[in-house]
C-alpha cells in the first residue's frame, strides 16, 4: 500500500484512469435516481416501516407511548355478524345514531365517525337510497342534537376529477342543516406513506378540506390545528406509532379500546369513567368474510404492523396533540449525503488495500448512517430515512466491485 502520503493517495486514484471515474460518476447519478425511485414507488415498504418503528422504539425520544387524548370504539365481529347489524353493508345508520347518543351521555370531548358514509351516487344526485332513508334521518337527527353540546367529526371522501384535481364526493349528510352545531368534516383516505401525518387537501373549487385526523384536532384544539395547517405545507411531518396493545392497556383504568357492544350495554356512570373528556373515534374492525373469517375490514400496513384505519387516525391525532411529529430531512440534504459519501467510499475503495479493510469501511459507513439518523431524531427532532442511502451505497459498492474484476481481466473501464 502506497497511501502513506498525499501524493501516494492521489497516484493510486489517477492509476484507475479517467474511464473508471466517469463510471463512478455515472453510477453515483444512477444510484441517486434509483434511491429516488425507491421512495417514490414505495418499494420495500414493509422493511422501511419496520426499520422506522424500531428506530423510534430504540431512541424513545419522548418516553414510552400510550394514548393520552383518544379512545377507540370499534364495531367487531360479535356485533356485526351475530347482532342486529346482520352483516349488512352499508352499516345500519340507526345503530350509529345510538352509539353517538350513548357517547354524548358519557360526556366525551369529541365524537368522530370513521365509516364510509358516501352517497350511492358520488355527485350527490342521489344523496341516500330510499331503502335507508328512515335510519339515515335518525342518524342525522342524533348528530344534530349532540353537536349542540360537543363537536362531531363527520367523514368525507375525495376523488379526482377529469383534470386530476381533488373533488369532494357527496355524503349522506349532503345539504342537511345542522342548525349551527359543532360539525367538522375530514377526508378519510390515508396517505401513501403511512408514516406521514395527512393534513389538508386543496379542492378543485379552491376550498381546503382537512384530513380526518386534522379535523379532529381542530375540534379539540384549534391552536394545534392552526399550527399544523400553517407549517405542514412543505412536507408532511412523520409520526411515531402506537399499537392496538397500547390502546388495550395493561390495567382496567388504562383501557382505551372498546367494542360497540360494550358502549351500548354499559350504564352512563361506567362510560363516564372510561370515556369522559376523551376524543372518541368510532370505527370498523369486523372480519370481511363472516364471523372470524378472513382479514378485518379497513386494515392497513403501518410501522406498528397491520392496524385498523380508526387506530391509524388516532395515532395521527395523538401525534399532533402531543407534538410527536418529526420533520423529515429535505430531499436535497439527503441527496447531498448520498453523493458525498458514495464518492468518498469510491475514492477509498480505489486504494490498494486489503479486502477486509474495504469491507470494514462499507460496514462502518452503514453504521454512520444509522448513528446519523439517531442523532437527528434525538437532538433535532428530524427524521432521516437511512434505508435508501444504505441501499444506494451497497449497490454502488457491488457494481464497482464487478467493474474492478472486469478491469483486472482487461475488459473494463480504466484500461
Amino acid at each position: 500500500m502506497q497511501s502513506g502520503s498525499g501524493s501516494g493517495f492521489l497516484q493510486q486514484l489517477r492509476a484507475k484512469g479517467l474511464a473508471h471515474w466517469l463510471w463512478v460518476l455515472a453510477l453515483t447519478a444512477l444510484g441517486v435516481w434509483i434511491g429516488h425511485q425507491i421512495s417514490e414507488q414505495r418499494l420495500w415498504t414493509d422493511v422501511r416501516y419496520r426499520i422506522y418503528q424500531e428506530t423510534f422504539a430504540a431512541t424513545r425520544v419522548r418516553g414510552p407511548l400510550y394514548p393520552k387524548r383518544t379512545a377507540l370504539v370499534l364495531v367487531q365481529d360479535e356485533e356485526y355478524w351475530k347482532g342486529e347489524l346482520a352483516g349488512r353493508a352499508p352499516i345500519r345508520r340507526d345503530y350509529l345514531a345510538r352509539l353517538v347518543e350513548k357517547l354524548d351521555a358519557a360526556d366525551v370531548a369529541v365524537i368522530a365517525l370513521d365509516f364510509d358514509l358516501r352517497s350511492p351516487v358520488p355527485d350527490g344526485s342521489l344523496v341516500e337510497h330510499p331503502a335507508y332513508l328512515e335510519e339515515t334521518t335518525r342518524l342525522r337527527a342524533a348528530v344534530k342534537l349532540v353537536s349542540v353540546r360537543r363537536p362531531v367529526v363527520l367523514p368525507a371522501a375525495v376523488a379526482f376529477d377529469a383534470e386530476g384535481a381533488y373533488v369532494e364526493q357527496s355524503s349522506i349528510f349532503q345539504g342537511f342543516d345542522f342548525g349551527g352545531g359543532l360539525i367538522h368534516r375530514g377526508y378519510l383516505q390515508l396517505p401513501y406513506d403511512l408514516r406521514r401525518v395527512p393534513v389538508g387537501l386543496e379542492l378543485a373549487d379552491g376550498r381546503v378540506l382537512d384530513s380526518f385526523a386534522l379535523a379532529i384536532v381542530g375540534a379539540v384544539d384549534p391552536t394545534a390545528h392552526q399550527r399544523v395547517a400553517t407549517h405542514a405545507s412543505d412536507a408532511l411531518p412523520f409520526a411515531s406509532y402506537m399499537t392496538e396493545r397500547d390502546f388495550a392497556g395493561t390495567a382496567p383504568t388504562d383501557v382505551r379500546l372498546f367494542s360497540s357492544a360494550y358502549v351500548l350495554a354499559a350504564d352512563s356512570a361506567e362510560l363516564d369513567r372510561s370515556l369522559s373528556h376523551k376524543v372518541v373515534i368510532l370505527g370498523a374492525a369486523w372480519s370481511r368474510n363472516g364471523f372470524a373469517s378472513g382479514a378485518r375490514v379497513d386494515l392497513h400496513p403501518t410501522p406498528a404492523g397491520t392496524l385498523p384505519g380508526a387506530l391509524i387516525h388516532a395515532n395521527y391525532v395523538e401525534a399532533i396533540l402531543n407534538e410527536r411529529t418529526y420533520k423529515p430531512l429535505s430531499d436535497q440534504l439527503v441527496m447531498a449525503f448520498e453523493v458525498l459519501l458514495v464518492l468518498a467510499i469510491a475514492a477509498l475503495l480505489a486504494l490498494d488495500t486489503r479486502p477486509l479493510w474495504k469491507a470494514t469501511l462499507v460496514a462502518g459507513t452503514t453504521v454512520f448512517f444509522i448513528l446519523l439518523s439517531y442523532f437527528f431524531l434525538q437532538n433535532l427532532g428530524l427524521f432521516f430515512d437511512f434505508f435508501v442511502p444504505v441501499v444506494v451505497l451497497i449497490g454502488h459498492v457491488a457494481v464497482e466491485k464487478v467493474l474492478d474484476w472486469r478491469h483486472a481481466a482487461g475488459h473494463g473501464p480504466g484500461r
